[in-house]
């Protein structure tokens, strides 16, 4: 629970910085299981 909420609280701050175009550029400097969970978040936004 704690994990979804963290991701989502920096997803929320991504996303009010430049529009979400940050996320694809930041997610290269976070550990890859950090950039995997965000890939999730962001798929299931999608849908």
């Amino acid at each position: 629970m704690k994990k979804t909420t963290c991701i989502e609280l920096t997803s929320k701050e991504l996303l009010n910085i430049n529009g979400g175009k940050t996320i694809a550029t930041n997610a290269t400097y976070y550990p890859n299981k950090w950039a995997k969970s965000v890939g999730k978040w962001i798929a299931s936004k999608i849908k």
